[in-house]
């Protein structure tokens, strides 16, 4: 499974030595920003604290989980559920900027840091959330079915190893009762007064792996749910009655890019960063690497560059602000407003990137294909909902059934968009 989930399997911006990643900076890191506890005297982000730092702080609880604690299933999955606990030791980041910035934009400040991970630390310190819920998960499956020494199991095991599609895998989890007693069909039916809600399925796919990869979580999933119903396995999380929670929050992961950094992020793991460069690096992020070769070397030269020292010229880097300031005050809240929106700041932004790196012929056409096809991040018409939508990046859609208004959009001037935008 590690060559399946290696990071070069995933749209991770990198150089040589280290992988880089995305925080958008939340509601308690903006409060201890405002407290002066994680900045120096310019302002600048010094470090990120854990949510356990700051509920001892304003708790007289008991935390469940140590500061010298090691990492753990259980304190992933209660940093990742929907209702998470706030006394872990977990840092969220993204791979994605895009992600990133629909969390930072859509319910925080739109501020952010890159963090810079040494290649070494991955699985030491910084860990792909989807991948390590897995590992743990077939940890347990395989001491579960060491102590069961069952030939039936090995062998339903080795069916599943073998299955090639995703249908036959729900079938192979399926368990039909039957009943000694004859029933009745035409008295069976709902009760007065309950509904019925969908069931949400085990084994189901998710946009941000590719098939490979799905078919393996899946595999994964099938054999915890064979082991569940079939040989009375307890639920690997304390407290709980089965385990569908818990593979929630595998796709919860996935679907943000999500890593975990384990313990407080330090000074020399942080770049501070203008938010626009965090939605050019998007742009890029929404580029098939495939059919542009380019990209990923026009990613390293975008980072040489904010990793110096001084800072990037700020004329660079702000030609879009009059814009921004025109368009927020005449905002309309529907789609053709802020679909407009996003293509003519990807067209601005388009236009800073050309500058950033000099007007590099070797660039020109990977910055003109974004600036002609691409969306600046707008949470108000994209989403993280898996397979809702026209997909714009690993995890992120723009929330439309029409292809064709995007292709409208794309072929409108500036002028136009401007004139849609103050409409």
């Amino acid at each position: 499974m590690n060559d399946l989930f290696d990071l070069k399997n995933f749209n991770v911006i990198e150089d040589d030595e280290y992988y880089y990643f995305f925080r958008a900076l939340n509601m308690g890191d903006n409060k201890d920003i405002e407290e002066g506890l994680i900045v120096d005297s310019l302002g600048n982000v010094e470090r990120i604290r854990t949510d356990r730092q700051r509920y001892i702080e304003n708790s007289v609880d008991d935390t469940k989980y140590g500061k010298y604690d090691k990492i753990s299933l259980e304190e992933v999955y209660d940093h990742i559920k929907i209702n998470h606990r706030k006394d872990t030791n977990c840092i969220s980041l993204s791979s994605n900027a895009n992600v990133s910035i629909m969390y930072g934009r859509g319910n925080y400040y739109d501020k952010y840091v890159i963090v810079k991970v040494l290649k070494s630390e991955i699985g030491k310190k910084v860990f792909l959330a989807g991948k390590y819920i897995l590992d743990e998960i077939e940890k347990s499956i395989e001491g579960y079915v060491e102590i069961l020494n069952d030939k039936k199991v090995i062998e339903e095991f080795k069916k599943i190893d073998k299955t090639l599609s995703e249908d036959k895998l729900k079938k192979s989890i399926q368990i039909r009762y039957t009943s000694e007693k004859v029933i009745d069909v035409k008295k069976a039916g709902i009760k007065k007064g309950l509904t019925l809600k969908k069931a949400i399925p085990r084994i189901s796919n998710n946009q941000a792996l590719n098939e490979k990869q799905s078919l393996q979580k899946n595999k994964i999933i099938a054999k915890l749910t064979i082991l569940e119903k079939k040989y009375n396995m307890p639920p690997l999380i304390t407290g709980t009655n089965n385990n569908k929670l818990l593979l929630q929050t595998i796709d919860r992961a996935f679907s943000s890019m999500e890593f975990i950094h384990y313990g407080e992020i330090g000074k020399e793991e942080i770049l501070n960063i203008d938010t626009q460069i965090v939605d050019i690096l998007a742009l890029l992020q929404q580029a098939d690497k495939n059919e542009f070769k380019v990209v990923e070397e026009l990613q390293k030269d975008l980072i040489k560059e904010f990793s110096k020292k001084e800072k990037l010229d700020k004329k660079k880097i702000n030609k879009t602000s009059k814009v921004e300031y025109e368009i927020s005050k005449n905002s309309i809240n529907n789609t053709l407003y802020y679909l407009a929106k996003s293509k003519l700041e990807a067209r601005r932004l388009s236009e800073i990137l050309n500058d950033i790196t000099g007007n590099k012929e070797k660039y020109k056409r990977v910055i003109e294909y974004i600036s002609n096809n691409y969306f600046k991040v707008e949470p108000q018409i994209m989403n993280i909902k898996n397979g809702k939508g026209i997909k714009i990046s690993e995890p992120v859609n723009l929330d439309l059934k029409d292809a064709k208004l995007i292709d409208k959009i794309n072929k409108l001037s500036n002028k136009k968009l401007e004139s849609i935008i103050k409409m």
